[in-house]
C-alpha cells in the first residue's frame, strides 16, 4: 500500500460501525440512568414546591394551618400509640410529647376516656384549635396571615433544605447495593420515597411547633409596639434640663419639646495614642499616613515627647 491510502474493505466498515454503535449505546445508557434518578429528585421538587406556591398564594392560610393539625397530631398518636397494650395502654410518651410540644393540658384520665386512638385525636385537635383561636384572638389579622405564612415558609425551607442532603448522601451510597444483586435505582426509588414521607411530615410537625411559638412572639412585639408611644412620651418628660446641657454654651430652650435627636457633645479630641520618640526618623510614621516619620508626625516633635 502506498503512504496516504484509505483502509477499505467491507469486514473493516462493519467492525467500526459496530465499535462506535456500543460507544453510543453505554453512552446512552449512562445518560439515562442519571435522567433516571434524577426524575426522582424532580418529582419531589415539584410536590415540594406547589405545596410552597399554595402557602404564598392562598387567602386564607388559616386553612393550612387547620389542616396541619389535622393531620399531625392523628399522625403523632398513631406513631406513640400503634405498640401499646390495650389491657395496661401506656399514655406516658403521647403525654411528654403533647404536654412538650402544644400549650394544652392534658392528662392520662383525657387518654382513657377517649378509649381509642381517633377520639384521643379528635379531643387533642379540638384543644389544640381552640388553644390556638384564644391565643390569636386579639390580633390584626392582616399581621396574623403574613405571621402564619411565615411560620409554614420557614418549616418547608428549613425541611427541604435538610432532606437535599439526605438525599446527596443516599445517592452517594446506593451504588453499593449492586454488591449485593440489588437493582441501585429501584433500591434508591424506594429509600427516596421513605425519606420524602418523613420530609412531609416533618415540615407539619416543625410548623405545629412553631405554631404557637410565633403566636405568642407576635403579640408580645404588638404589645411592645403599643407601648412603645407611652415610653417614649414618659422618657421625654423625665428629661432636665441640667443632664441635657452636656457643654457650657448649650441653650436648652433651642430644642423641641418632642425630640432630643439634635443634642451634640462637645467632647475633647483624643490624642494619639503612639510615641514619636520611639520611632526612628527614617521608620514609617506610626500614624498610619505612610511617610516617613521625619516627613511627617517628627518633624512636629519638640523636646519633652509631646505632640503640638
Amino acid at each position: 500500500m502506498k503512504e496516504g491510502e484509505a483502509l477499505e474493505h467491507s469486514w473493516l466498515n462493519r467492525s467500526v460501525e459496530t465499535a462506535q454503535k456500543r460507544v453510543e449505546q453505554r453512552d446512552y445508557t449512562g445518560r439515562k440512568r442519571v435522567l433516571d434518578f434524577d426524575d426522582v429528585m424532580n418529582m419531589q421538587r415539584e410536590v415540594v414546591y406547589g405545596y410552597r406556591n399554595e402557602v404564598l398564594t392562598t387567602e386564607v392560610p388559616r386553612d393550612l394551618v387547620n389542616e396541619i393539625i389535622e393531620e399531625t397530631i392523628p399522625t403523632k398518636v398513631q406513631q406513640y400509640l400503634a405498640d401499646r397494650d390495650e389491657s395496661s395502654p401506656d399514655y406516658n410518651e403521647l403525654l411528654h410529647w403533647v404536654n412538650t410540644t402544644l400549650p394544652v393540658s392534658a392528662t392520662a384520665d383525657d387518654f382513657l376516656h377517649a378509649q381509642n386512638e381517633e377520639a384521643i385525636s379528635a379531643m387533642l385537635v379540638d384543644k389544640v384549635k381552640g388553644a390556638y383561636q384564644t391565643r390569636v384572638g386579639d390580633l390584626p389579622m392582616e399581621v396574623l396571615d403574613q405571621e402564619e405564612r411565615r411560620m409554614v415558609l420557614a418549616a418547608i425551607d428549613k425541611q427541604w433544605q435538610a432532606h437535599l442532603y439526605n438525599m446527596d448522601a443516599l445517592r452517594e451510597g446506593v451504588g453499593l447495593r449492586a454488591q449485593g444483586q440489588k437493582d441501585p435505582l429501584i433500591e434508591y426509588k424506594n429509600e427516596a420515597y421513605n425519606l420524602f414521607v418523613t420530609l412531609m411530615g416533618s415540615i407539619k410537625e416543625e410548623a405545629l411547633q412553631n405554631l404557637f411559638r410565633s403566636a405568642a412572639n407576635l403579640e408580645a412585639f404588638l404589645q411592645q409596639l403599643h407601648n412603645a408611644p407611652q415610653q417614649l412620651h414618659g422618657g421625654e418628660s423625665s428629661i432636665t434640663q441640667d443632664n441635657m446641657a452636656i457643654s457650657g454654651d448649650f441653650d436648652p430652650s433651642v430644642l423641641p419639646s418632642s425630640s432630643i435627636s439634635n443634642v451634640k457633645l462637645n467632647l475633647p479630641k483624643r490624642k494619639p495614642s503612639f510615641s514619636i520618640e520611639s520611632t526612628g526618623r527614617n521608620a514609617p510614621c506610626p500614624c498610619g499616613s505612610g511617610k516617613k516619620n521625619k516627613q511627617c508626625c517628627g518633624k512636629e516633635q519638640i523636646s519633652g515627647n509631646e505632640i503640638v
